[in-house]
């Protein structure tokens, strides 16, 4: 990919995955001098890998048995999403109660419950505060069921 860009130089190319962003990110560091706010070979490798298996497998595992728990303790939902059709993938794709429920259920049981620290790169200010360069943010991945951030936080209400 970097190469396809470097070959491209003269169009703006628009990202079309992780990989693109941080391409981009690097070109636009190569570009302004700041090299020293390159992502190294050693940090993209463990990007993409944690973005393969917090995005993709714990994503899948956990829909899948939150699911089979929502059968049990909610089957008034799941009559919802028989009722909206699940014969062929556009049924399936278009089922708006299956994604509400999905979304739900991202929402209270979170695949990932950790945290991940990011170093500031460049300073910028959020809600009024001013968030300085090397400053280092610890971003929580699962407020979804915390009370304050949500009316109701432990109740499964997909609507």
């Amino acid at each position: 990919r970097k190469a396809e860009f470097e070959s491209n130089q003269s169009q703006q190319i628009e990202p079309r995955n992780i990989i693109d962003c941080i391409i981009n990110h690097n070109k636009k560091c190569e570009k302004m001098g700041t090299e020293k706010d390159m992502l190294q070979p050693k940090e993209i490798i463990g990007d993409v890998i944690a973005f393969l298996f917090n995005g993709f497998e714990t994503s899948a595992s956990t829909s899948i048995t939150s699911l089979c728990y929502l059968t049990g303790k909610y089957p008034e939902w799941i009559q919802k999403i028989r009722k909206e059709g699940l014969g062929s993938l556009d049924e399936i794709f278009g089922n708006q109660t299956m994604h509400a429920c999905v979304s739900e259920i991202t929402r209270m049981w979170g695949p990932v419950t950790h945290t991940f620290i990011r170093e500031v790169t460049t300073e910028f200010t959020i809600t009024g505060v001013k968030i300085l360069i090397a400053t280092q943010l610890i971003c929580p991945t699962n407020l979804g069921s915390r009370q304050g951030h949500w009316a109701d936080a432990d109740e499964f209400k997909p609507e």
